[in-house]
């Protein structure tokens, strides 16, 4: 391509590294495969998966989420099955231009081959009919949470906002820079500045991230030079005090704290419970678990106006605030309004108290029922397409090996054996392929 001549090269392995060159799969038919890559080696299995447990009566479903390994794979396979494209996460470059940015390159293949699905799935209907206007697909479009209240929730006894620590907010997050935990922590501040005495205070829990050369510890501590505030206490993973950035793990001041990821149930509702409002800057979302798992439990949220999520478990003015949001680096557009949000909240129990109410409210959103009433909506749609979808599957002989010794399986071979396996487990029988 250069001009240059081309001149042939063993390839020589690094020392001292280990790395995959290729895989290989022996089947239960004996049979031993060699695959180049992941890729490969997903498409394989989606393929035997579809073909084991292929009806013609009704269809397989397969959804595909983390699209970066099996999307190419699902749709090579030998025989047709109801395939759905789930956006877990922003579908643009840019969360403030949905609509012409380049795609998140997580999903630019399946972006090019969307018609080829039979659904595309979104977990907020703000991106469902953001998608539908940029792209018009011809997969049928579903809303589906991709989160759900549990029955331990709902059925709790609901806590008023008397009864929790006053002026408190809580985030629950990872705490990297896209995060932003600092922002919340500097309206925190802010709202504290305004109002002596509110002693407002912030509680992260999370696991640590340290991105961007340790960004979010770097930009917590410097809100305590630019507020003028006591430095707060550092600790690093043993609990022990330490004045190097780059070992804190946790902090502890009168206005912020950064606690350890918290694993058990209980313990993590029971801070819900404790606390009065949910804060959130983030840069992007796919809908925030997080999120709605505190407005279930009664917070409020506060949150720029991010997509996607908590511009729609918010319902501005009723369970919670949205404010403006704005790039890294200019997080002075919308933390003095965040800070006010905070401050008419904490200033008006009755309004406070009514928030909560409608967070809890409005949590049914995302009751188990009714996140499978919309899955259910997809089921019906996968059946109401299969008769045309089973009827353009090709004939393929049942050779290979199912579940139950059973020759569902159908495997074509290439150029990479001369010999299938027939008449299952039950008695395995080799001839030399034509």
């Amino acid at each position: 391509m250069s001009g240059q001549p081309f001149e042939a090269k063993p390839f020589e392995a690094p020392q001292f590294v280990n790395f995959i060159a290729g895989y290989r799969l022996i089947k239960r038919n004996g049979m031993t495969y060699i695959f180049d890559s992941f890729d490969e080696l997903t498409a394989e299995f989606v393929n035997d998966l579809n073909n084991d447990f292929y009806s013609a009566e009704q269809p397989n479903v397969f959804i595909m989420d983390r699209t970066t390994a099996a999307d190419e794979g699902l749709l090579h396979m030998d025989r047709p099955a109801y395939i759905g494209f789930h956006l877990h996460n922003l579908h643009a470059s840019d969360t403030r231009d949905v609509m012409t940015t380049d795609e998140n390159n997580n999903y630019e293949f399946d972006f090019m081959h969307m018609n080829d699905y039979q659904a595309i799935i979104s977990a907020m209907p703000r991106q469902t009919a953001d998608v539908v206007a940029r792209y018009a697909p011809k997969a049928t479009p579903f809303t589906i949470p991709v989160g759900v209240v549990p029955a331990e929730i709902r059925e709790a006894n609901r806590v008023p906002m008397a009864d929790r620590e006053p002026n408190s907010v809580l985030m629950i997050v990872r705490r990297a820079p896209d995060k932003r935990p600092a922002a919340v922590a500097e309206a925190l501040m802010i709202a504290n500045q305004k109002q002596p005495g509110l002693n407002a205070h912030l509680d992260v829990y999370g696991y640590f991230d340290n991105t961007g050369n340790n960004k979010t510890n770097k930009d917590l501590i410097n809100l305590f030079d630019k507020y003028g505030l006591p430095k707060p206490t550092m600790l690093n993973e043993k609990g022990e005090e330490t004045t190097d950035i780059n070992e804190v793990r946790r902090l502890d001041s009168p206005v912020v704290t950064l606690h350890d990821y918290v694993t058990d149930r209980d313990e993590l509702y029971a801070i819900h419970r404790s606390h009065q409002v949910y804060g959130l800057a983030s840069m992007m979302e796919g809908f925030n678990i997080s999120m709605m798992e505190a407005m279930s439990n009664g917070l409020p949220g506060v949150s720029t106006n991010v997509n996607y999520g908590p511009n729609d478990l918010i319902i501005d003015g009723e369970n919670g605030y949205l404010t403006a949001w704005a790039p890294e680096g200019q997080e002075d557009e919308f933390v003095s309004e965040m800070a006010d949000r905070f401050l008419e909240l904490f200033n008006d129990p009755q309004k406070l108290q009514a928030f909560s109410d409608a967070a809890y409210d409005h949590s049914d959103r995302y009751y188990e029922e009714n996140v499978w009433q919309s899955w259910q909506g997809l089921l019906d749609d996968a059946n109401k397409r299969w008769p045309a979808m089973a009827a353009q599957a090709p004939a393929l002989s049942n050779v290979g090996v199912g579940e139950g010794g059973t020759t569902m399986t159908a495997y074509t071979l290439g150029q990479r054996a001369d010999e299938v396996t027939i008449n299952g487990v039950a008695g395995v029988t080799y001839f030399a392929a034509n």
